[in-house]
């Protein structure tokens, strides 16, 4: 990774000198936009699936229950992520192990805090979903 001594102007050309050759970046604008949460999907009668637009959520504020939200009783009991092992990188999705859903009861995720790499937080993304519930005709 390269540090620059001053700040670049988004779309201009700078030259990069490393070892025996230059290379030309572009300068990209800042980062200022947060992570919105694609969709909510519950998976089972304890566990819903949250997707974001993108997958460059920061590690420790992705596994914060603390950052998702439900209402009517149903509360988040802990967070995992799907890694990519191959990029080194978390992947858009995260399984939030909730207390017992009620079927058909219609909750309200609230997401805030989860940062991506830029450190923009998501501030109140709400999706409801229809609770799974307990499958009581299981064989």
């Amino acid at each position: 990774m390269a540090t620059v001594a001053e700040d670049m102007t988004p779309g201009s050309a700078y030259e990069v000198k490393i070892a025996d050759k230059t290379f030309t970046v572009i300068a990209k604008p800042a980062d200022t936009t947060a992570l919105t949460v694609a969709s909510v999907t519950p998976k089972s009668g304890t566990l819903v699936e949250v997707q974001f637009d993108a997958d460059d959520a920061d590690d420790l504020s992705i596994l914060d229950a603390a950052n998702y939200v439900f209402d009517n009783g149903l509360k988040a009991e802990s967070v995992s992520y799907k890694y990519d092992e191959d990029n080194n990188k978390v992947l858009n999705t995260v399984y939030v192990t909730t207390t017992k859903q009620e079927m058909g009861k219609v909750y309200t995720a609230t997401i805030n805090g989860v940062k991506d790499y830029a450190g923009n937080a998501s501030k109140d993304q709400k999706k409801p979903f229809a609770g799974i519930g307990e499958d009581k005709n299981a064989p």
